[in-house]
Formats: C-alpha cells, structure tokens, sequence
C-alpha cells in the first residue's frame, strides 16, 4: 500500500510541474524530499524504471488524456506536458503506445485501448500489458539488426575517440542560448526529410540519438550531453556531408554551447541549400538576437515568416523581437495578434510575451489579463506568478498583491518564490524586521547561490542594510552588484537589458553617483521601461527625485508610454488589433 501512495505522490509532483521541459529527476526528488539517489533505488525497487523514464512515461500518460478529451494537437499536447520537441514527442509516445498522436484524433478513438492496451494514471501503477511487452519484443528484434550495424560502425571510432587529445574535443561553454521555437509536426518533419534526403539508415538513427541528446540538455543543462550530440552529428555527416537534418542540429548544438560563430556556419550552409529552411532561419535570427543584433534578427525572423505564413511561431519570433527587443510595440503587437490567432491563444509563451509587451507601455489591465492567461496554463511558472504580483503592486494594489501570494503559497511549488515577493514588499514598507525574516527564510541558509540564481533580490538587499545602519556593507554589495550587472549588459537583450539599467541606476542613485545613474536613466528613454522589480518609484532613487534632470527623464518616459497606449486604443478601435 506504502509503495502505491509513494508513486501517486510523485505523479501529482509531477502533474503539478507539467509545462516545464526542466523538471527533471532532480527536481522531483527535491519535491517529494527525499534524496536522488535514494529516489532512483526506490522506483527501481517498486516499478523497475529510471526516474527519467518514469518522469517521461508520467507525462505520456497524461498527453493521451488530452488528446483525447480536448480539442488540442499533438504539438500543442508536446508543449503542455513538457516537451521541448514535438518531433521528440511524436518519437516518445509511438514507442510508448504503438502509434503516433495524430491517430488518436484522425481516427476519432476515446478509448486508447482500441489502438494498444494504455495505461492510464491509475494503471501507472500497475505492470505493463502482455500485448504491450510484446511489441516491444518484436520492436527490439529490428532495433537490434540496426544496433549491430551501429556497434560495428562505431568500435573503430570509439576507439580512436578515447585517444584523442583534448584539444580536439569541443569544450563546454556556459550558454544563455534559449531554444527555438520549432514546428516539427510529423507532416512537416517529412517535408523537411525529402527536400533533402538521406539513404542512409546509419546516418539518420545517429542524426536522431544527436537530436536526444540535445533535448537531453534541456532537461538538465548538462554540456557532456552537447559534447555527445556534437560526435554523433559529426559521424552523421561523415556519411552523408548533405544530410541537411544533420547539418541543422550540429548548428543547433553549437547554438546551445553558446559557439555562435560556428553554428552560423552550419546555419548558412543549410541555407545554401535550401533557403527557406525553417530551422536555419530562425537559428540564426535567435542567435542575432541573443547577441543584440536586433536588426538583424529581424531580417532572418521576416524570411522565416515569408517561406512558413501559416506557422504562429514564426508570428511569434517576430512580434516579440520588435515588441520586446526593440521597443517597437505598436509593430509588435500586430504580429503577436496573429500568432494569437493562429492558435497562440493556447501557449504560455505566447500568452507570457503579449502580457509583457502591454506591461512595457503600461498598459496594466491587459497586462494583467495575459499574465492570468499564462497562469491558468502554466500555475507552477514561479516567474510569472512573481510578475502578477509586481503587476498589481505597480498599480498601488499592495494589499491584494499580498493577499495574491497568499492564495498560491499553499498549492504551487513556488514558497521560495513568494517568500522573495513577501521581502520585497515589507522593504518597500520599510518594516525591515519582517522583510530581512522573510530574506533568511528564502535563502534558506545558503546566500551565495540564491544570490548567484536572484540578483534582483541583492539590490533590496543592499537597500536594507543602508537604511537600518550597515551602511558599509551596503555600500560594498551595491559595487559588487554594479560590476555583475555591466558584465550581464553584454550577454542579454530586450527587456532583461532594460531590467539591468534600471537595477543600475538605483544601484548609482545609492551610491550618490548620481550622474551615472541618469545616464543609464537616459538610455530607457530609447530602450524602454521595463519595471521589474525596481521601479521609478523604487526608493533608492530618492536622492534624485528632486533633480531636474530626473524628472525630465521621468516624465519624457512616461510620455512616450501614454502616446504608445492612445495608438494601441486607435489600432483597437479600427479593428487592427483584437487582443
């Protein structure tokens, strides 16, 4: 009876953590309190699986039930359950079930077991079906004929890899590459395949296993995975140097290693090629973009959405570059409408960004209104649950954006998260004894790698200490945070940039450096406001409030905010957006 509670209790640990692709083995050990490896040795004690595995088949299980009682795709399903991938999704649940997610509703079926015996979440806890183990009998008796050609392939080159020097090996590389948006829905995925074919099976199952172990480092952000992809890719295209598939993903790879120059490479030779590959062009507009090249991101995102005019990401890209990245919202927004309209209205992401771009103009209620959306479709996203709060706390809505954190506290994952929110406000109050309890409470003992994973709580920090006597200490964390910060302006876009010159001039402002805290004041008046979590009305501006040439750029800004708002009215009122 222990050992079926215990299962049910890590699947509703992770139901709860769904949407997100990152929640992996270490995330749910971590939830359900116990340690990884103790974690492993019991799932394979009860149900003889990897937690990996269970995490995946848990999330297959629950892709069938939406597939079949909602109205969704199968690429729409991949996304909701946590799939970085549908093509990968597509892969997972044919092996898992026997057939592909399309045939769920191309054949209309409400019972799975018409097609293959499925367990459902109350047989997931129960052994598989003899009818089940039996497929996967006769599917290992073909995959070994291929493995044996593969082992045989490979002997002669492992061989030689383990000889190799290091100098030869790709080193890993922190990376703040994001991935791109994908739309590798079976249909398309052929249509790829045969505009440029491959013949040759050894070279597409190694072209697969590299597409793994990139998905792999999605979920763990693990570079040996990149390292791994990377070899399998190159051996790919030992074989076949045209395989375009390979091509893209060992581009991708080095995107995701943070190698921009040499995924460009991959990128534009696939676009030789086939110049309207999708992959190619919206690999290199992410990679433009990532390195502040937003002109030039848009060129690529634009190409993109010529060759694929019915595809919503591809909307998408393009209004959030010019919405977010380069503080074009009134041309944004358009673009963001038809990605909505395209099916946007059921993706967090789309939902997040149209939230955001309303937020930068501040634009509240609709901001608010897509923030709620994104929640209702991803409640354990602790970030937005954070943007909701600071949202309603703008608006001078303290008391409801209290009673807001108290309200999920109790039914997401996100305590650490609402603890941070909670130090934030009693600062703001300047009840410090209650702020700086709520500030040990979600550093939970360990500073250094909250710092390393929040630095937006060190500039409330540092308030604090300036204001209940520890000045020095104060004065030394603000210059700490001021030479991380100037390190982060070469590594980020958009709104994050926006963010770090706002946290910069309050940062200056404290210090009493009050010129180079108008500088970076000044440099929102082209760039945009984002307000998060520092605010104009943050009180380490205080010094300034009263200097002429801080209201002026106060109140340009604001200006230029309200001008943006009464177009947006304008366009809504024509019909040109219906958001």
């Amino acid at each position: 009876m222990y050992r079926q509670e215990f299962l049910i209790k890590l699947v509703d640990i992770i139901y709860a953590n769904l949407g997100d692709e990152n929640f992996g083995a270490k995330e749910l050990a971590k939830a359900a309190g116990i340690s990884q490896r103790k974690l492993s040795h019991k799932l394979q004690n009860i149900n003889k699986t990897s937690v990996c595995r269970f995490i995946c088949e848990t999330r297959l299980q629950r892709a069938m039930e939406m597939l079949q009682k909602e109205d969704v795709t199968a690429s729409e399903v991949a996304y909701k359950v946590g799939f970085a991938s549908p093509t990968y999704f597509n892969k997972c649940f044919r092996e898992f079930f026997g057939f592909p997610p399309g045939k769920i509703k191309k054949e209309g079926l409400d019972n799975p077991r018409e097609l293959n015996p499925v367990k459902t979440r109350s047989h997931n806890l129960q052994k598989k079906s003899f009818l089940l183990k039996f497929g996967y009998i006769f599917a290992g008796i073909l995959i070994l004929t291929v493995l044996y050609l593969t082992i045989s392939y490979f002997s002669k080159w492992k061989t030689q890899a383990s000889g190799a020097s290091s100098s030869n090996s790709i080193k890993p590389e922190k990376s703040i590459a994001v991935l791109s948006f994908l739309n590798n829905s079976p249909d398309n995925e052929e249509k790829r395949i045969d505009a440029k074919p491959t013949k040759d099976l050894l070279a597409y199952s190694l072209t697969t296993k590299g597409g793994e172990m990139n998905l792999k480092w999605w979920a763990t952000r693990d570079d040996q995975y990149l390292n791994i992809a990377s070899n399998f890719f190159n051996e790919a295209l030992k074989i076949d140097p045209d395989y375009l598939e390979a091509r893209a993903g060992k581009g991708l790879t080095y995107e995701l290693l943070g190698k921009y120059d040499s995924a460009m490479i991959y990128y534009e030779g696939v676009l030789r090629i086939d110049g309207g590959n999708r992959g190619a062009l919206e690999g290199l507009g992410s990679i433009y973009l990532k390195t502040n090249k937003s002109d030039s991101a848009v060129k690529y995102y634009n190409k993109q959405l010529d060759t694929n005019p019915k595809d919503l990401w591809a909307d998408y890209n393009l209004g959030m570059v010019l919405a977010l990245s380069k503080n074009e919202v009134l041309q944004g927004l358009p673009f963001l409408q038809k990605a909505y309209d395209l099916g946007g209205s059921s993706q967090a992401s789309v939902l997040m960004n149209i939230g955001f771009a309303y937020f930068s103009i501040g634009e509240y209620t609709k901001a608010l209104k897509y923030i709620r959306k994104t929640l209702l479709l991803e409640p354990s996203w602790c970030g937005i649950n954070q943007d909701y709060y600071n949202i309603l706390y703008i608006q001078g809505k303290s008391d409801e954006a209290l009673n807001f954190l108290d309200s999920i506290q109790n039914f997401t994952t996100c305590k650490r998260a609402c603890d941070i929110m909670r130090f934030y406000y009693y600062t703001l109050q300047r009840d410090f004894k209650k702020a700086e309890g709520y500030s040990k409470q979600a550093l939970d003992g360990d500073q250094n790698e909250f710092i390393r994973e929040d630095r937006y709580y060190d500039i409330f920090f540092n308030y604090l200490l300036q204001e209940t006597g520890r000045k020095n200490d104060a004065a030394k964390g603000l210059k700490t945070s001021i030479k991380y910060f100037e390190a982060e302006m070469m590594k980020v876009n958009g709104v994050q940039l926006s963010i770090i010159r706002l946290k910069l001039a309050s940062s200056y402002a404290m210090l009493g450096e009050n010129e180079k805290a108008l500088d970076y004041l000044s440099q929102l008046e082209k760039f945009g406001l984002f307000e998060y979590p520092i605010t104009l009305a943050f009180p380490g501006f205080d010094n300034l409030r009263n200097n002429p040439a801080f209201k002026a750029i106060v109140k340009h800004i604001e200006d230029q905010r309200a001008a943006v708002r009464e177009r947006v009215r304008e366009m809504e009122d024509s019909g040109e957006l219906n958001l």
